[in-house]
């Protein structure tokens, strides 16, 4: 791909996230938007009659990320089982909590007269859900990115959520959880769908080998990712080969088109080949041990399997937030803590 598509790509991406935050912003504080804890914040309706929906809204790709969506499981989870929760994602994570049992529509297949819900999202997503379903819904937003407290993102989610239906009398106090309500978990419908899928073939005829998936490509933030990380990365997948695993390299179609290096610790090119919820199927399989990458969706699709996780974490503008993303979003959930191997 040339250089001038990248930066077309550069700017498309930071364009998009820019407008979706000033907007929101905007909106925040001309609507006078109540917060709770500084992360999470909301509109007032006048008159509000709650319908009993909960609308999750995660359609926008540019905004809301295939890692965001799983951060945000156990919470629907949870809900699911006292509302009516609908899911609205787009095409690649459909069939993840289609197959959890959740109603789950692409925006497209949406009513747009809704009235009395509630819609909770990403924060940068407020603007868009109001001008998609209008004034009668309360729009609760999350910002996750920088907590006062580090907690882990997925027990932060779930607590912000519980607090605004608690303080708004829709939910019990106190709620009993057990452990196992915070940690998310993949359909074995979903596993089912990918059994027959011929990238299984590699894992499936050297059952007594040990594989290592490698993902070097990131989506966001993906100028924090310089040649020192590139090389460390590198370096880590380099030293599990010495151990003895395959390595199997990951990534896109286009990652793969855009990347002309060449990697001469890989046993085999995936690239382009796996639809990213197969994923799931691939972490399943006994002989996959986990995953070296920056702290990205494959991470995160790797601890729901209970797989290790050699991790390199995108760059951030200080070493104090590079510390914070350690304890807040790799790994997403306090359940996977003891998967983790390494760090950087």
């Amino acid at each position: 791909m040339s250089n001038l598509k990248k930066q077309f790509f550069v700017f498309d991406y930071y364009f998009h996230k820019g407008k979706a935050r000033i907007l929101t912003k905007l909106w925040e504080v001309f609507s006078r938007f109540q917060n709770i804890d500084g992360i999470a914040f909301f509109n007032e309706v006048r008159n509000f009659h709650f319908s009993g929906k909960i609308i999750f809204g995660f359609w926008n790709p540019k905004i809301i990320h295939l890692g965001d969506q799983l951060f945000y499981q156990p919470i629907i989870d949870f809900l699911n089982k006292k509302f009516e929760v609908i899911v609205l994602t787009y095409p690649a994570m459909k069939d993840y909590f289609a197959t959890l049992g959740y109603k789950t529509f692409g925006i497209d297949e949406f009513e747009r007269e809704v009235k009395g819900a509630i819609f909770i999202s990403n924060e940068d997503l407020l603007w868009e859900m109001r001008k998609n379903f209008g004034k009668e819904n309360i729009f609760l937003g999350i910002n996750y990115a920088s907590p006062p407290t580090p907690k882990r993102v997925m027990e932060l989610i779930f607590e912000v959520v519980i607090k605004f239906l608690q303080r708004n009398n829709l939910l019990e106090k106190p709620i009993n959880l057990k452990k196992e309500d915070l940690c998310p978990r993949v359909s074995p419908l979903l596993l089912a769908k990918y059994e027959n899928d011929p990238n299984l073939d590699i894992f499936l005829k050297n059952p007594d080998k040990k594989f290592l998936l490698f993902n070097n490509y990131v989506f966001s933030n993906f100028k924090g990712v310089n040649k020192e990380r590139k090389k460390r990365l590198e370096s880590l997948a380099k030293e599990k080969k010495e151990e003895g695993y395959l390595i199997c390299h990951i990534g896109s179609k286009k990652d793969k088109l855009m990347d002309k290096n060449f990697y001469s610790f890989v046993d085999y090119d995936l690239r382009g080949k796996i639809n990213p919820l197969c994923l799931f199927k691939i972490f399943s399989l006994r002989n996959v041990y986990g995953i070296v990458s920056f702290d990205t969706f494959v991470i995160h699709t790797a601890s729901i399997l209970k797989k290790d996780l050699y991790i390199v974490i995108k760059g951030r503008s200080s070493y104090k937030k590079e510390e914070k993303i350690k304890k807040v979003f790799v790994p997403m959930a306090s359940c996977f803590e003891n998967l983790v191997k390494c760090i950087f």
